[in-house]
């Protein structure tokens, strides 16, 4: 009964959403992005919504904005970046740390914050965990780390050790030991160096895997540590890889729809029935509604959208959690982490 009644939801919504005038190009990201528009999975955008609630003055933004606010020390974060910072934003964020103007929170396991890092001097992002006792023991998880804050534990995904340096603070370490999370001061600034940003992506963040904690607290406490007399917050939008496209128009307004009215279903997010957060996830994502506005592009199908929906988003988890091409089944896997 509550598959059917999600299914008529979904497809209310795509007629609503067809019908509806036209707004201009929008853009969208890769499911995985950690841009802070991206509401898929990989996503940040809980993250910020959050953040804007906690902190009121947030602003998406780069490099170039750092000059157009007036008092006041900023905060500015970067999570998991598409694209490289390049010599001369890495010196501008470095002088204005230096200064005390800047307070930075950096949270990266690709390495493209590197150039960024150097210029702090604050060591380096180092390889990607990978367990491989787990591995071999036929678990299929490989590339998920436990991760200790204080007294709490939580997993993370691919993520990166970290180069340290002398004078830093470590706040959370991976289940070897090695550092995760390490607090530095700068010149007059505070830098927070994260090797994951899945720690803040939505699908942790969220707590919609089952068997692994939510890090919404985590992440909360970490930006904590980097937020005294900040004035204004910026959000990074610039480092990443954007899907240009006259219909993200369409699939923005689903979103929105999407999670308008999946917010006002009393206890949807309290029960978290898997087969529909999975499918309320996939369907704010991914291109369902050429199913229905552009048939011609319309991808393979099936008898059930929501086991399509489920089996689409199971496999890119599997990639984050680095167990695609392996005789495992994710919905087995996400049910047994917990008991470890």
């Amino acid at each position: 009964m509550a598959k059917k009644a999600l299914i008529v939801l979904i497809i209310g919504l795509l007629l609503v959403v067809a019908m509806s005038p036209g707004e201009k190009p929008s853009q969208r990201y890769p499911l995985l992005s950690t841009s802070p528009e991206n509401n898929g999975p990989g996503g940040t955008s809980l993250f910020v919504s959050d953040l804007i609630r906690s902190y009121h003055n947030v602003v998406l933004g780069g490099v170039k904005d750092l000059s157009s606010q007036d008092g006041g020390r900023i905060l500015y974060i970067v999570l998991g970046p598409d694209k490289p910072f390049n010599k001369t934003e890495a010196n501008i964020i470095a002088e204005e740390v230096k200064t005390g103007k800047l307070n930075l929170l950096i949270a990266d396991e690709s390495g493209n914050v590197s150039v960024l890092l150097n210029s702090l001097g604050v060591g380096g992002i180092g390889e990607i965990i990978f367990n491989g006792s787990r591995a071999h023991q036929g678990e299929g998880w490989g590339y998920v780390v436990g991760l200790n804050c204080g007294s709490e534990h939580y997993y993370t995904t691919k993520a990166a050790r970290l180069d340290t340096v002398p004078g830093g603070e470590v706040l959370c370490s991976y289940e070897d030991g090695s550092p995760a999370a390490v607090l530095y001061r700068v010149g007059k600034g505070v830098v927070l160096v994260v090797g994951d940003s899945s720690i803040f992506a939505n699908f942790l963040y969220g707590g919609y895997l089952t068997g692994f904690p939510p890090t919404r607290t985590l992440a909360q406490q970490l930006v904590d540590n980097v937020t005294q007399n900040i004035s204004v917050i910026i959000v990074d939008n610039t480092h990443y890889t954007i899907l240009s496209s006259k219909k993200t128009n369409i699939l923005k307004r689903l979103t929105d729809e999407l999670a308008a009215t999946v917010a006002d279903i009393p206890g949807i997010v309290e029960d978290r029935s898997p087969i529909i957060i999975l499918a309320v996830l996939l369907l704010a994502t991914v291109p369902w509604p050429i199913l229905f506005l552009y048939p011609g592009e319309t991808p393979r199908t099936r008898s059930d959208p929501l086991e399509d929906a489920e089996e689409y988003l199971l496999s890119v988890l599997a990639s984050r959690l680095g167990i695609e091409g392996e005789d495992i089944d994710p919905r087995e896997l996400l049910e047994s982490v917990g008991d470890e």
